[in-house]
């Protein structure tokens, strides 16, 4: 974990995950509902073989893709103009050294 200032993402993510940024995998440190257990891989694959993890952060609970939540946990908040994406092209490859963020482009206006 690193050692400066946590922001309230982070704070809820530790809380809550255990993310291991040499193999990419999050498991939960608590019990967010009754099937998943303490210990357990966070999250699902959803259609396009991408892992989200649907996990209560600032009030809200939401599926969010698990590579950002690792981006977060590792660096803190990102900008939502910003995309996480994986340079090997695997989409449930969440090691931190495959992760980068890349600025998303301006919508073209027809």
């Amino acid at each position: 974990m690193p050692t400066k200032t946590l922001t309230s993402r982070q704070h809820e993510l530790y809380r809550q995950l255990y993310y291991d940024p040499l193999t990419g995998v999050f498991l939960w440190k608590t019990q967010p509902a009754r099937r998943i257990q303490v210990g357990d891989v966070a999250g699902s694959i959803n259609y396009n073989g991408k892992r989200r993890i649907q996990i209560e952060i600032d009030g809200e609970k939401k599926n969010y893709p698990a590579d950002r939540l690792a981006w977060i946990y590792m660096y803190g908040d990102i900008s939502d103009e910003v995309r996480v994406v994986h340079r090997n092209n695997e989409p449930d490859d969440n090691r931190i050294c495959n992760l980068e963020p890349k600025q998303r482009s301006a919508k073209r206006k027809n």
